[in-house]
């Protein structure tokens, strides 16, 4: 059942920050080496590649040479030494990689509509100090594509250029040699939103590492890293707070326009108006500048404590089992049962702490919103204020429906409610077939257990016809999945009532703008 399988994505999500999915390896690079020339030249059917040295950041986009066409969802694959930095292209060719050692490359690109022997690589050699430029022939039979590598990164001279660029490590560099002169609470926000960056962009260049050949205690260490980084934002964010006056000015799309915090460019950038029309590129529109103040400090604090508590979870568990299965490429035998074994439990209860330190500083984000009386460039606006980029409408129900959840998880995290699996069946529009029980968060934050699960379970439950048969093998399945979590009966919480009625109001007139109305409804955290 598709709402058994999205549930236990949720439960299991720290998996995806041990790699992923295993990713099919690209074919090796052509025998034929490129020729290194004085000028690029584009072969009739080829790739034209532009490599400039300096700290390697690659900034591309793939076309098609016949049509210019933008060659969209495409696997990029960056390999050094044994070592794949895996992205993909986007809707317009585009992707993304920063901060890759010097060394000699090979680039591959693979589309899963094209043959599986007609991947288009080249290799080529980075020294600091030289440019480098390559051009290569193929037979591109299925159409040519053009590559384009960048300069190196600008230098910037103040943090505030640095950050309003998206250069977050230079932001953090000379946002400190700059605090350490002259403290103030605007620079503690800006240190803040700076060092959040580079913490996401070391992490998601070492998800791009682990993607195809993980490596979990490099996992491990660079979660702990994260961990540590999350809590110096958390440090800036407090300094900040102390300051009731607290304002700063930030276009946060620009910050994203040149891939910054490892986001494809224009990732941050508004893509609708109130209407729900699309804002074309170059609209201004797209990239507004924000007045961060006070209340959006307790909205960040609130947001990076959740992404704490969700580390910590996942450090909380021992994943050797998913390095040995993708290295080896041998699944466990259908109907064994995967123990992933509790090893950190304190982590659990740190997370714990940290999910109702979250709760607390959104219900205060929420009601400093609601006592502002300006009306100036908001991130999260109030009911009363209009002066607002988001696409989405915001009014009195919509802040009631936030306080309510505050207090829904609340209840869950005290076991005071538990989570009704027929409602969590209905909330993802699968009524028929729900097994009977609840789920006890806060029983599994207090007393954590392994997690369980049976090798082919979910698809028999999904091949079985008989829906009273098929309710009771998922009741069994959740059982071992939560351990000591579930529950035959409890009080049930009104939570997924409450996010089913959140989506019937989002969906009423939104087309194809619901998903973009549900993204800015997670900035109410």
């Amino acid at each position: 059942m598709r709402v058994l399988r999205s549930y236990l994505v949720v439960l299991l999500v720290g998996s995806m920050a041990c790699g992923g999915a295993k990713a099919k390896a690209p074919a090796p690079a052509p025998t034929t080496k490129p020729s290194v020339v004085a000028d690029p030249v584009k072969p009739t059917n080829g790739w034209t590649i532009e490599v400039v040295d300096g700290e390697l950041s690659i900034d591309g986009v793939i076309r098609y040479a016949s049509t210019q066409e933008p060659f969209v969802h495409a696997q990029v694959f960056i390999e050094n030494n044994g070592v794949s930095y895996p992205t993909t292209t986007d809707e317009a060719g585009r992707f993304t990689m920063k901060n890759l050692p010097d060394g000699r490359y090979q680039v591959t690109v693979f589309d899963a509509t094209l043959n599986s022997e007609t991947n288009f690589a080249t290799q080529f050699t980075v020294q600091r100090g030289k440019t480098t430029k390559l051009a290569l022939a193929l037979d591109a039979s299925q159409g040519g594509e053009v590559v384009k590598l960048p300069a190196p990164p600008k230098v910037y001279t103040t943090w505030r250029d640095a950050l309003d660029h998206g250069a977050v490590d230079q932001a953090t560099k000379l946002g400190e040699q700059e605090l350490a002169k002259a403290p103030s609470s605007t620079l503690h926000g800006a240190l803040a939103i700076a060092k959040y960056g580079n913490a996401i962009e070391a992490f998601h260049l070492m998800l791009g590492k682990n993607a195809r050949q993980p490596n979990i205690k490099e996992v491990r260490a660079s979660l702990v890293t994260l961990v540590a980084a999350l809590d110096a934002v958390q440090q800036h964010l407090a300094e900040a707070a102390k300051d009731p006056q607290f304002a700063l000015e930030l276009c946060i799309g620009c910050m994203a326009a040149d891939g910054a915090m490892g986001l494809p460019p224009g990732a941050l950038d508004i893509e609708r108006d109130r209407a729900g029309n699309e804002l074309p590129e170059g609209d201004a529109r797209r990239r507004p500048t924000f007045r961060f103040d006070h209340g959006d400090l307790a909205w960040g604090r609130a947001m990076v404590s959740f992404q704490q508590a969700l580390v910590n979870v996942t450090l909380a568990y021992d994943w050797d089992w998913f390095e040995s299965m993708v290295l080896t490429g041998k699944e466990p035998v259908d109907g064994t049962k995967l123990t992933i074994k509790l090893v950190e439990p304190q982590r659990i209860m740190k997370a714990s702490e940290l999910a109702l330190a979250g709760l607390a500083f959104s219900d205060e984000s929420r009601k400093e919103f609601l006592a502002e009386t300006d009306d100036d460039r908001e991130w999260v606006p109030s009911p009363k204020q209009k002066n607002y980029a988001s696409p989405l409408s915001v009014d009195a129900k919509l802040y009631k429906t936030w306080e309510d959840i505050i207090g829904d998880v609340r209840a869950l995290v005290a076991s005071k409610t538990g989570i009704s699996l027929a409602g969590v069946w209905k909330l993802f529009g699968e009524p028929k077939g729900a097994p009977s029980g609840f789920i006890d968060v806060g029983a599994m934050l207090k007393t954590p257990k392994d997690i369980v699960i049976e090798i082919g379970a979910l698809d028999r439950i999904e091949v079985e016809k008989d829906p009273n048969v098929a309710s009771k093998m998922t009741k069994t399945f959740i059982k071992e999945l939560v351990g000591n979590g579930y529950k035959p009966t409890m009080s049930a919480s009104r939570l997924t009532e409450r996010l089913l009625l959140l989506r019937k109001d989002l969906e009423k007139g939104a087309g194809d703008a619901l998903e973009d109305k549900l993204k800015y409804v997670l900035w109410l955290n």
